[in-house]
C-alpha cells in the first residue's frame, strides 16, 4: 500500500508539485469546443491547480487567462466578448487571448499603464473538436500529429489539414488560416486546385481561423455546390474555385476530410 507522501506525490497535479509540473510539459485537454457554442463562449474551469477562463474572440481565437482580474480581482468569468478581447465587467480593462492588456478606459488618454500590464494566459490549440492547453515553461512542443486528431467531413473533399503554427504564419505573411496536409486523388480539393502544403484563410468568403471553423463552413455544402477558397501558396494569396461532392474519394491509408 501507498504511503500518504507517495500517493500525493504522484497524485497531486498542483504549480510546484512534481506531477503537476510533469504534465504541464505536454498539451492538455481543457475543454471541448461544443461547450463554448452559442452567442457567449466564455467557460471557467480549472486546470492543475488554477482558476482560468477559456474564451473564444470575435476572431474566432481561443484564449485560456487567469480567471481574475489583475486590478481588483474581478471575475473574469462575467466578463464581455468585445474589440478583440475579454473585458473584465468591473473597470473595463481589456485583454486579448496572450494576455496582453490592451485597454485601460479609466486612465487618461495619454497613459501607457495597459503597456506594463500582463495577465497569466497559456496557448490553446483544437484538435477534433477538443481544445488543448499547453501550462508549461516556454514555448509549447509540437502537438502529437496522431491520425486520432485529423477531421473528417461528410462530403468527401478530400483534404486532410492542421492548425498553423506561429513560425508558418509567419513565414506564409498571415495571420490566421488551416494548414493542408494533404489532398486525396481525384478528390473535390483536387479538382479545386488545392495543393499540400497551401495554407487555407478563407472559406466562401469568410475567414477561417481553425479547422474546426473550416469543417462548419464544409459541412454546410449541399452535393454539388459550388465553394470558393482563399490559399496562401508561396507567400502569395490565391483564390479557387471548385464543387463539393457527396461521394467520399477512395481512401488512402491517411484518413481524409
Amino acid at each position: 500500500m501507498l504511503s500518504r507522501e507517495q500517493n500525493d506525490f504522484i497524485t497531486r497535479t498542483g504549480k510546484g508539485t512534481p506531477a503537476g509540473e510533469l504534465m504541464r510539459r505536454y498539451w492538455q485537454p481543457a475543454a471541448l469546443v461544443d461547450e463554448l457554442a452559442g452567442n457567449r463562449p466564455i467557460r471557467p474551469l480549472r486546470l492543475f491547480g488554477e482558476d482560468l477562463v477559456l474564451f473564444k474572440d470575435e476572431r474566432g481565437r481561443y484564449g485560456l487567462v487567469g480567471r481574475h482580474c489583475p486590478h481588483r480581482g474581478t471575475d473574469l468569468a462575467y466578463g464581455r466578448l468585445e474589440d478583440g478581447g475579454l473585458r473584465c465587467p468591473f473597470h473595463g480593462w481589456l485583454f486579448d487571448i496572450a494576455g496582453k492588456c490592451l485597454e485601460t478606459p479609466a486612465e487618461p488618454p495619454e497613459s501607457n499603464l495597459c503597456a506594463n500590464i500582463k495577465q497569466k494566459a497559456y496557448p490553446v490549440v483544437e484538435k477534433s473538436g477538443i481544445l488543448f492547453a499547453y501550462l508549461g515553461p516556454g514555448e509549447p512542443p509540437a502537438f502529437p500529429d496522431f491520425d486520432t486528431f485529423i477531421w473528417r467531413s461528410n462530403n468527401g473533399l478530400g483534404i486532410t489539414v492542421g492548425d498553423l503554427s506561429h513560425q508558418l504564419a509567419e513565414y506564409f505573411g498571415t495571420k490566421d488560416g488551416v494548414l493542408v496536409t494533404s489532398v486525396a486523388d481525384d478528390s473535390a480539393a483536387f479538382k479545386s486546385g488545392i495543393k499540400a502544403g497551401d495554407v487555407i484563410t478563407s472559406f466562401n468568403g469568410s475567414e477561417v481561423t481553425s479547422p474546426s471553423d473550416l469543417r462548419q463552413r464544409i459541412r454546410a455544402l449541399q452535393d454539388g455546390e459550388e465553394f470558393t477558397v482563399g490559399v496562401m501558396r508561396d507567400k502569395k494569396p490565391l483564390t479557387l474555385k471548385g464543387k463539393a461532392e457527396t461521394t467520399r474519394p477512395r481512401r488512402t491509408y491517411r484518413s481524409v476530410v
